[in-house]
């Protein structure tokens, strides 16, 4: 029961009256129940309306794509047992956001019911309707069908300036609603170009500048995307994407000096990930700039960047759906394809021959000795790389090698590969941190052999007596195929004579007299120390800083000729000592 008040000042209550029927001579309310509300009328004083007014409601928030049909109900609440046989309203819209293209009344409340609508002019509907029986239930009364003609994010009013059942009888309360044109969703998925298998490329942001901006990122398993929200302009969607990096080692590197030799064609999807400088096509540059970021040296063009292919995808307006929007993503500088999404990712990436790692052995030396002062070299040797023996092609090796920065240092370059099975390679070394070195080692050809594999470059600097530990944190042949055993090492400087600045040198001659080069000339002192060199192209070696009044045994080692152990005392500097081969080769 409501109270309100009319012009006079009284006030009007409306009860909602239950209706006499008659059922085989028997009433559904009694006298007594009439009796009931007339006294409760009499006491609140004043004069009675009896009513139900019913809600009709056009929905309010509505949407639709430009240059679509779109149904827009006419909502009712319960008509049931209200005698309801017609209705008469008047619809207003906007003519330049919708056009009027007929009715539908298929399963809705006004199934059956005769319709006559008069759609002029242009946004003023005036619809009536009847029926013999009365209209039960609620839900939608009618539907009005349009086509969506205005621009994207244009809005059209949906008023009911006039309703009536009836004749008023019951009452009705109208609510208003709206529709707004809004764009087509742009959807796709974002993989990664460089793999023969699917691989989602997770977290990439696709933002599309516009009135109003707006963007997504791929989803984290599948790689898909979807949004929408565009405005009535062009936009350029572009996507980017920062973080995820792995997989780019050394063996990228390798991949590249071999692709410019002409060893193996990469794929178009590599060639545009090795392409770090951005410029001249694929060369050894990019190797380079490779490996100087798996190094974690600066200036590495590129390198971990993230491109897409497309780079963008232009609409000069987002009418409809745009599906299949695919892109490519391409991490520079990981040529290999073994890029992993972050929800398998490791600290090593995953060899796709990881089930049938075979493993190779590198060792350096448990105990090397290097006198106070002096420089020296240390040896790390592997065991056999052949491809027949390890299953693959061993193109590159990267390792994170510390030391005592107290007790040795190391010299420039760090690492030695002259005369070793790693002859012939581009080496980039970062030394920037006392204490640390970080390698990357590659080539086009495989290694092949077992041997010293690479020679450390240091000179003591601390005090008799102290040692140093040579510790790999890290190291890795390829991208992990095959595995490594890796044996740290130890350098030692021993009790006894200092450098004192006496210098070794001379010629590796052939017995013909000819200058043998990458021949290695070792140098056992009287505590043991060994040193060594490598001669140059015509065959000359240098030792310097030697400890006076003392006696060193030389020794020569090459692929293709012997040579007799020399004992040389050294007094004073010694310039011109030439090691010459036996006769036989």
């Amino acid at each position: 029961m409501k109270a309100s008040n009319n012009p006079s000042g009284h006030k009007i209550y409306n009860l909602t009256m239950p209706r006499m029927r008659t059922s085989h001579s028997k009433r559904w309310l009694d006298v007594r129940t009439s009796l009931i509300f007339a006294a409760i009328l009499l006491f609140l004083g004043g004069s009675n309306v009896w009513a139900v007014c019913s809600s009709v409601s056009v929905p309010g928030g509505l949407t639709a794509k430009q240059n679509t049909s779109v149904s827009i109900p006419l909502v009712v609440d319960d008509l049931t047992g209200l005698d309801v046989i017609s209705f008469d309203y008047t619809y207003n819209y906007n003519p330049s956001v919708l056009t009027y293209t007929g009715f539908d009344q298929t399963g809705t409340l006004s199934d059956g019911m005769v319709i006559t609508i008069n759609p002029s002019p242009p946004g003023t509907l005036v619809i009536s309707g009847y029926v013999p029986y009365p209209l039960i239930g609620s839900g939608t009364l009618i539907n009005l069908n349009f086509n969506t003609v205005g621009s994207i994010g244009s809005v059209s009013a949906l008023n009911l300036p006039a309703f009536m059942f009836n004749e008023n009888t019951p009452c009705s309360t109208t609510s208003n609603g709206q529709l707004t044109i809004i764009s087509g969703n742009v959807s796709g998925v974002v993989s990664y170009a460089n793999s023969v298998a699917f691989k989602p490329v997770p977290n990439t942001v696709l933002g599309a500048p516009g009135a109003p901006a707006v963007s997504t990122n791929s989803a984290f398993l599948t790689g898909a995307y979807s949004f929408g929200g565009f405005g009535p302009g062009a936009y350029n969607v572009t996507p980017s994407k920062v973080g995820d990096v792995n997989g780019i080692t050394g063996f990228d590197s390798g991949l590249i000096a071999q692709h410019v030799v002409n060893l193996i064609a990469l794929s178009p999807a590599a060639l545009l990930a090795a392409d770090v400088s951005q410029a001249a096509g694929v060369t050894s540059f990019d190797a380079a700039l490779i490996a100087r970021w798996v190094a974690n040296l600066p200036g590495y063009g590129i390198t971990s960047d993230w491109l897409f292919d497309p780079p963008v995808r232009s609409y000069p307006v987002v009418e409809s759906d745009q599906v299949n929007q695919d892109y490519g993503g391409i991490l520079m500088g990981e040529v290999s394809g073994n890029w992993v999404a972050p929800v398998s990712f490791a600290a090593k990436p995953e060899s796709p021959e990881a089930n049938q790692l075979i493993t190779v052995n590198v060792t350096a030396p448990a105990n090397q000795f290097a006198l106070a002062g002096s420089n020296f070299l240390v040896p790390v040797t592997t065991s056999d790389l052949s491809p027949g023996t390890v299953g693959t092609n061993v193109i590159s090796y990267q390792f994170i090698m510390t030391y005592d920065p107290s007790v040795i240092v190391p010299q420039n370059p760090a690492i030695s590969v002259a005369g070793t099975i790693s002859d012939f390679s581009s080496v980039t070394v970062n030394d920037l941190t006392p204490g640390v070195l970080q390698v990357v080692i590659f080539r086009a050809s495989p290694y092949v052999g077992a041997g010293t594999l690479f020679n450390f470059r240091f000179t003591a600097v601390g005090a008799q007596g102290l040692s140093s530990p040579l510790t790999f944190t890290t190291f890795m042949f390829n991208e992990g195929n095959p595995d490594d055993n890796v044996t740290n090492g130890l350098v030692s400087i021993p009790f006894g004579p200092t450098a004192a600045g006496a210098t070794l040198a001379g010629r590796v001659l052939t017995q013909s007299g000819a200058g043998l080069r990458n021949a290695v000339v070792t140098m056992t002192d009287p505590q043991g120390v060994v040193h060594r060199a490598i001669s140059s192209s015509m065959g000359y070696y240098r030792f310097e800083d030697l400890p006076t009044g003392a006696s060193y045994v030389l020794n020569v080692a090459s692929k293709r000729f012997q040579f007799a152990p020399r004992v040389v005392t050294i007094n004073d500097d010694v310039i011109d000592l030439d090691l010459i081969a036996n006769s036989g080769e």
